[in-house]
């Protein structure tokens, strides 16, 4: 199974997602994956970051996740998916 697998849990949105932050930097795609990992966001949860909080905009996306890449706190409380 691939890294890409098992962070879009085979999601739509998830998969379209990480489609579009290859366009953004495929330098660091595994990067970007591990954080999303980290922080428990994967599947169906990236879509909703996506799409709710960034507003469909992949430069929103990519800042938030490297923003809370180090931080302990997850950026997607349990109770709001």
């Amino acid at each position: 199974m691939s890294v890409a697998e098992i962070v879009t849990q085979g999601n739509p949105g998830a998969i379209k997602v990480l489609a579009l932050t290859l366009n953004y930097d495929d330098n660091c795609f595994l990067l970007l994956c591990n954080h999303l990992l980290q922080q428990g966001i994967i599947g169906s949860r990236i879509w909703v970051l996506f799409k709710d909080t960034c507003k469909e905009d992949i430069n929103v996306f990519m800042k938030i996740v490297w923003d809370y890449a180090d931080v302990s706190e997850p950026i997607l409380q349990s109770e709001s998916v």
